[in-house]
């Protein structure tokens, strides 16, 4: 047995690490997307029963007839 048990050298595991990371990179690439989008420092404030109610009554499509 060679010494020190590995029989895999380091260079190949950093070659396979590599590609793992650039094939990972392009499938989650929508995620950069996402979060320039969504992760917001400061969350929008959450809408109070009154501001759906007015929304409702200004929506053209949805609202009252």
């Amino acid at each position: 047995m060679a010494e020190g048990g590995d029989s895999l050298s380091p260079s190949w595991w950093q070659r396979f690490l590599d590609e793992k990371k650039e094939y990972w990179g392009e499938r989650l690439a929508f995620l950069e997307n996402y979060r320039e989008i969504y992760g917001r420092e400061k969350p929008l404030p959450k809408w109070s029963k009154s501001d759906v109610e007015e929304f409702i009554d200004s929506d053209p499509v949805n609202g009252p007839p």
